[in-house]
């Protein structure tokens, strides 16, 4: 009987297992840091770096009328959109003795491995390989930057719901897409380009069936009511997000212009990575660093084409070169919580010889015991 309650959960207890081990590692690398670092607040409260001061911010008093931060007095919080910050401000009703950035850690936590599960599930219905799930399981909970989903970050939410989008799609559940695409564009701006997600997904539906004419196709798809209503959707959240910083601020774009404040506007993504080659090239580290992760992720991108997993490959393009676009600052977490990234290394490692994917494996995780470290000391690099 117990045996069948472990098969029947397995994927369940694996989850638990692998966030329970890689989060125990790294509370180890926490107390070893000690020694060297100055670090005298708890683990919850010194893992809160960089923008989770944002995000509190927003939190506990909103969004501001007027640029107010920075020593130039020109920037504001309207470059994170609300949907975290309206689920984190309900928590915090709930628990008003908790600390903010520890309620953070234990909600984020909480939907890292719900979005882990979504994850397999997504796997087991495009990739039917269980081995698949397991390493999707292993590289997210003790891969790099994995701390990055156990923080006061959108990145757990948006992870969960990019996954839905794609399981659904797959299902061809259009409104749940729709629903699931509304949230994703009211946690991320980029989470609106999940239309051409479901538009290449049926430029692929027509090429497989060779029956139809195109545009006779283009006009049947456009009659199916829930597939239109869930396009409509998608940009929902970014749509109430604008109309909400016109009424507050006058600006509907203001999420977009402030960006400025932070050194960042709109250029050639091309352009942006061969400035940054001359500063790696230069001796500096950090842009070396993130240019390692623009790279592979090049790479992996071209790996889904070579599969044929278009649709991922579509979505995974759009966001790398938008992302990049706006400067090379912290892409390394929009790879790592893109979903298409990793399950394109995963499709990698499976071909490997086993010895070799033991090998990968071991550097990976290595690389995020270096990088919580990293993060403790704040690196400028990992933000």
């Amino acid at each position: 009987m117990n045996i069948d309650v472990i098969k029947r959960h397995k994927w369940l207890l694996t989850i638990i297992l692998a966030i329970v081990g890689s989060r125990f590692l790294m509370f180890i690398v926490f107390l070893l840091s000690k020694e060297f670092l100055d670090l005298s607040k708890g683990f919850s409260m010194e893992m809160a770096r960089w923008d989770c001061a944002w995000y509190e911010g927003i939190i506990r008093e909103g969004y501001y009328k007027e640029p107010m931060a920075h020593t130039r007095m020109d920037a504001a919080n309207w470059a994170f959109f609300p949907l975290f910050p309206m689920i984190m401000r309900g928590v915090s009703l709930l628990f008003p003795n908790v600390h903010l950035y520890i309620l953070g850690e234990w909600v984020n936590t909480l939907i890292f491995g719900v979005a882990l599960y979504a994850g397999v599930k997504c796997i087991l219905l495009t990739r039917d390989n269980e081995k698949q799930a397991l390493l999707w399981i292993l590289v997210m909970s003790f891969g790099p930057l994995s701390f990055y989903f156990s923080i006061l970050y959108t990145e757990a939410l948006f992870l969960l719901l990019l996954i839905l989008c794609f399981y659904y799609l797959e299902k061809e559940n259009f409104l749940a897409v729709g629903l699931c695409g509304a949230l994703l564009s009211a946690s991320r701006n980029i989470g609106v380009m999940f239309i051409f997600a479901v538009l290449v997904y049926c430029l692929c539906c027509f090429f497989q069936q060779k029956e139809q004419r195109f545009m006779p196709y283009v006009v049947s798809q456009l009659a199916r009511p829930r597939l239109f209503l869930g396009i409509c959707m998608i940009p929902l959240g970014l749509f109430s997000y604008m109309f909400y910083l016109h009424r507050l601020t006058g600006d509907s774009l203001a999420f977009m212009r402030i960006q400025r404040a932070w050194g960042r506007d709109i250029e050639n993504p091309v352009k942006v990575l061969f400035s940054n080659l001359k500063a790696a090239l230069a001796g500096n580290a950090g842009i070396t660093f993130i240019l390692i992760w623009c790279v592979a992720a090049v790479v992996l991108l071209l790996y889904l084409l070579s599969r044929r997993h278009y649709v991922e490959f579509a979505i995974g393009s759009v966001f790398y070169w938008i992302c990049l676009s706006a400067g090379i600052q912290s892409m390394q977490r929009y790879i790592i919580g893109s979903f298409v990234f990793v399950l394109s290394m995963t499709d990698e490692l499976l071909e490997m010889r086993r010895m070799n994917r033991y090998i990968v494996l071991g550097v990976l995780f290595f690389l995020e015991l270096c990088l919580v470290y990293q993060w403790l000391a704040m690196w400028e690099y990992i933000v």
